[in-house]
């Protein structure tokens, strides 16, 4: 993850690996190992906070990545 400041514009670019992903049953069944795995990676975060932020982000990986930074 990077962020970039243009004249006064915050700017973030977020990499990694695209997946597509069934709607629905797995938001349902809970977050995912592996997903609170990566957020913890690029915020420096504990597994607590990743799941939790997750959670808020309704499993949206970049927004939990994003309101951890």
């Amino acid at each position: 993850m990077q962020k970039v400041v243009m004249n006064g514009q915050e700017s973030w670019q977020i990499t990694g690996e695209a997946r597509e992903e069934a709607g629905g049953s797995e938001q349902e069944a809970g977050i995912r190992e592996e997903d609170i795995k990566l957020v913890m990676e690029k915020t420096g975060k504990s597994g607590e906070e990743a799941k939790r932020s997750l959670e808020e982000a309704n499993g949206d990986i970049a927004e939990a990545i994003l309101n951890l930074s």
